[in-house]
């Protein structure tokens, strides 16, 4: 995977990895400026957000889980989308070494 792939990758994974995700935080601000409406029902109906990270299981083995969720008006809560949970196979080497990867990128695109 390209680091600028795995960069954009990451920030998505860590926009919405932050509760309701800064990107939801930017777009309102953008939308006004375009002269868009920011609350309507449709904009309700489509929000979702996602969240990805690696865990370390021991000293050098980690795994990873990805989820996305989509917001439910009905109960007005965050709900999982579908099949969308995913995890890794097995802890491994790999996978450990892959969190660093990841992390590195990760604090590169929010601190610059």
């Amino acid at each position: 995977m390209s680091t600028t792939i795995r960069s954009q990758l990451t920030r998505r994974s860590f926009l919405g990895s932050s509760g309701a995700g800064m990107a939801s935080l930017l777009a309102p601000g953008s939308r006004l400026l375009a002269g868009l409406p920011v609350d309507t029902e449709e904009r309700a109906a489509n929000i979702t957000t996602n969240s990805a990270c690696f865990s370390p299981i021991t000293y050098d083995k980690a795994s990873w889980l990805t989820a996305v969720f989509r917001y439910d008006p009905a109960t007005a809560r965050m709900v999982l989308s579908g099949r969308s949970l995913g995890e890794g196979e097995e802890w491994n080497r790999g996978n450990f070494r892959e969190m660093f990867s990841w992390s590195e990128n990760l604090f590169a695109d929010t601190f610059g």
